[in-house]
């Protein structure tokens, strides 16, 4: 409602209350004389637009009915179609400000209204949730808590005890809320014990299927999936627990926080090389006997197997080289097992190139080095080179200044390696052949343009 005769704000904002308190006025006022002329509250109702349905209804509860429940007045606005936002606001007020009887006083009114039950629900979220004091919900019928649990749970409805969110856990699983199960175990993160918050997330993967709608539900994953990285830091054997629950919640939570996966398949090639045997083709397979589900299944899947970056056997910057060997060998017995030897350069050269620095200073480790000496695979060092091209990302040109130092600098990386390393060498010489093209291409370019 406009001010009749606002005061202006000052640097500091310090008529912000006073002119909070004319508004105040103005709207009490104009109640007063509302009232005094027995004037149709209906008819006031249909002046104002709908985006204020809400704030009327809380000043019909604090100046029309003086902050008290009117089942008359109530049963009155009831009888027209289409003003729920109203009729919640006037509840919402008078049980804000102690009126507590007016949950179990209004729902009773509000049954079927406009032939639905979304008042009746609405007016039963309300209420404050705390187990112990029997909330409303409780006892209602399955139609009216399905339908409650549907809906999201502010966090200071919730009285934070433990009882009370064990309670909310379990009805939000039963009914397949997902998003307010994992903003409600948010909230909770303070009164669970770890393994509790560990468990409670488990949990996560026998909803049928989480649709978070929202970035802020994203971020509650992201953050309940850091304090659970935490905690159970070390403790390996949770750790497949821990993978299979990140590997559900794969294009929630990125590739970085999925520590207790990176783990594993860095110890182990048994879980990459089950990706690997989902999305590609099989030696002697053809694309056509693949279904619209398989190819469902692979599109997702490949979105997170294209994120996937790690060097086998990698420990703090560290590489051991007989642990590497036996993973590279395990790796392609399962990729021989499963039809997709052909296969094994490639991905050898993908997650090579995330290698960390050998302690000579040059890429990639020693260890990794031997390994791609002892293969001698054109495939490899291709894919090694498509990696390490494909880290660079998005770039604004320069006129070739930076595809120059890029050059420059994986020669110096090359000349390094090449005595020991010959194999290792030609991959770093392919890059500075092809940054040093780039840059030529991009200075010929920014001449042109001058």
């Amino acid at each position: 409602m406009p001010i009749l005769n606002p005061i202006p704000y000052d640097d500091k904002n310090s008529s912000k209350d006073e002119n909070r308190e004319l508004k105040e006025k103005e709207i009490r006022e104009r109640f007063r004389e509302f009232i005094d002329n027995n004037l149709d509250l209906s008819s006031l109702i249909k002046l104002v637009d709908k985006k204020n349905y809400h704030n009327l209804g809380m000043y019909i509860a604090k100046y029309y009915t003086n902050g008290k429940f009117s089942s008359l007045i109530y049963g009155e606005m009831l009888k027209i179609s289409g003003i729920q936002q109203v009729l919640y606001g006037y509840v919402s007020y008078l049980y804000r400000n102690g009126e507590e009887k007016v949950i179990k006083e209004a729902k009773q009114l509000s049954k079927k209204y406009d032939g639905k039950d979304e008042l009746y629900v609405s007016i039963l979220t309300i209420e404050n949730l705390k187990y112990h004091n029997n909330p409303e919900i409780i006892d209602e019928s399955e139609d009216i808590k399905v339908l409650y649990w549907s809906y999201p749970i502010s966090s200071f409805r919730l009285e934070k005890d433990k009882e009370t969110f064990e309670w909310c856990l379990c009805e939000l699983k039963k009914y397949g809320n997902g998003v307010a199960y994992i903003e409600c175990l948010y909230m909770a993160l303070e009164i669970f014990e770890p393994k509790e918050i560990l468990k409670y997330m488990i949990d996560l993967k026998e909803f049928k299927g989480i649709q978070l709608n929202n970035q802020m539900s994203g971020w509650y994953v992201k953050n309940i999936i850091e304090y659970i990285g935490k905690n159970f830091e070390g403790n390996y054997e949770l750790y497949n627990d821990i993978a299979s629950l990140e590997l559900y919640l794969r294009g929630i939570i990125e590739w970085g926080s999925m520590k207790c996966t990176q783990y594993i398949m860095k110890k182990d090639p048994q879980l990459y090389a089950d990706i690997i045997n989902i999305i590609y083709l099989h030696e002697g397979e053809d694309r056509n006997d693949k279904t619209k589900d398989d190819y469902e299944i692979v599109q997702s899947l490949f979105n997170f197997y294209y994120n996937i970056h790690f060097c086998p056997c990698e420990n703090n910057g560290d590489i051991d080289y007989h642990e590497l060997k036996d993973w590279v060998h395990k790796f392609n017995e399962k990729l021989t097992e499963q039809k997709q030897s052909n296969l094994l350069g490639n991905e050898l050269g993908r997650l090579f190139a995330y290698s960390p620095i050998g302690e000579d200073g040059y890429y990639p480790h020693e260890s990794v080095r031997d390994i791609i000496e002892e293969l001698e695979d054109d495939k490899l060092r291709s894919s090694y080179v498509s990696a390490e091209c494909n880290k660079r990302g998005v770039y604004s040109p320069d006129a070739g200044r930076t595809e120059k130092e890029m050059a420059l600098r994986y020669k110096q990386n090359a000349d390094g390696v090449s005595t020991i390393y010959p194999e290792t060498a030609k991959i770093y010489y392919s890059l500075y052949e092809r940054y040093h093209y780039q840059s030529e291409a991009e200075r010929r370019r920014a001449e042109d343009e001058w």
